[in-house]
């Protein structure tokens, strides 16, 4: 008499399954008949196919299609090739988990130049010949006068005024522009671009014009100060030039007072 499917045994669920799988592999490809398929087809199936009967066990539409198969058939194959695999992995030198050092970057910093020269010295950097002037404390009364209906400054500020001339030392014209003084003095450091030019106009201010090779040009460049800065004794001025907009600049300091 034949056995229900809940009083299937251990194996007949087993056999079940398999024989399912198989079932759907060869029904997912109807097309494609290959000899494995019709190998399962005349051995395997009609065995387990008896079997599943024997045991009362009915047999389910495909579901899982070709792939079912490949994987139940391939299977084995890789577990073999992951065991002959897995020695000559594990006795291969393994990267050490210890990252590299890297090399050493160094950041961009301004160019050494010599050691502080004197008010009135002059140095070539680049395509430009610069001569520093001595700075010109207290040109507060200078400067306003220069600016009748310019805001009032408060008491105990000023103006100091720097002059200076750049010459074109290379063979083609040019206009000098990449080019920054700033006066460092009393703990302070203030660049000639601080003093705004919609209020305030320097007397005699530079003003940036195209040069020939070999002409030059010179005018004041103003610093907004205290007065006290001029006595200040670490008073310098530091002149940076750029070879272009975003190149890392020279720079080269200069005493306020001349030698």
């Amino acid at each position: 008499m034949a056995m229900n499917a809940p009083r299937a045994t251990a194996f007949t669920r087993i056999l079940r399954r398999r024989y399912q799988a198989i079932r759907d592999a060869i029904a997912g490809r109807p097309d494609e008949p290959a000899d494995e398929y019709r190998s399962l087809e005349t051995g395997l199936i009609p065995l387990f196919e008896r079997s599943a009967k024997t045991a009362g066990i009915a047999v389910q539409k495909p579901r899982w299609g070709v792939w079912a198969f490949r994987v139940y058939a391939v299977l084995p194959f890789v577990i073999a090739a992951a065991l002959l695999i897995a020695p000559h992995v594990l006795d291969a030198p393994q990267a050490s988990l210890v990252p590299e050092p890297k090399a050493a970057v160094s950041t961009p910093t301004a160019a050494p130049r010599a050691a502080v020269l004197p008010a009135g010295s002059a140095v070539t950097m680049g395509r430009w010949t610069f001569t520093m002037g001595a700075v010109q404390w207290n040109q507060r009364s200078e400067v306003l006068a220069a600016n009748p209906y310019a805001p009032s400054i408060p008491s105990g500020q000023g103006w100091a005024t720097l002059p200076i001339t750049v010459r074109n030392a290379s063979d083609q014209m040019l206009t000098p522009g990449l080019f920054e003084v700033v006066l460092h003095a009393g703990g302070k450091s203030i660049s000639q671009f601080a003093v705004d030019d919609g209020e305030y106009r320097i007397p005699g201010r530079f003003t940036a014009v195209s040069l020939e090779p070999g002409e030059s040009l010179h005018g004041n460049l103003g610093f907004r100060v205290a007065d006290s800065a001029a006595s200040a004794p670490d008073c310098r001025i530091e002149l940076r030039v750029r070879s272009m907009i975003t190149a890392t600049p020279q720079s080269q300091l200069f005493s306020c007072a001349a030698g």
